[in-house]
């Protein structure tokens, strides 16, 4: 999964994913690719 912010002042944050499904098992941090400008990204079981 691609998470892309679009500069400094339009980017992503502070986003929790809690029992997300990706195919058949759980998301994990691992999955997930972010640009520079994503931070603070937590994944829950």
């Amino acid at each position: 999964m691609e998470l892309q912010g679009f500069d400094a002042h339009h980017g992503i944050a502070k986003v929790t994913f809690e029992q997300v499904n990706l195919h058949v098992r759980l998301l994990v941090a691992a999955d997930i690719q972010p640009n520079e400008f994503v931070r603070q990204i937590t994944v829950k079981p």
